[in-house]
């Protein structure tokens, strides 16, 4: 980490996009085996739906109303 470097996401929501991001390569060069395929899909949307819980229980970083918006 550089000197002045902020890191603003918790650990929680790092491995979670991560994850997703892991599970989404995988599941796309995986055709074979059929159930391997589907239970990837499954752990897509559990880690999306576990991210829309945290973004709103999670601390202030990591919830939805704090998020960088465009106006002014």
């Amino acid at each position: 980490m550089q000197l002045g470097e902020v890191r603003v996401w918790d650990p929680f929501v790092r491995a979670c996009h991560w994850s997703l991001a892991a599970v989404m390569f995988v599941d796309w060069y995986t055709d074979e085996p059929r159930w391997m395929h589907v239970w990837l899909g499954y752990l897509a949307v559990a880690l999306i739906i576990l991210r829309a819980i945290w973004g709103f229980a999670g601390p202030e970083h990591a919830r939805f109303a704090n998020f960088v918006t465009g106006g002014g």
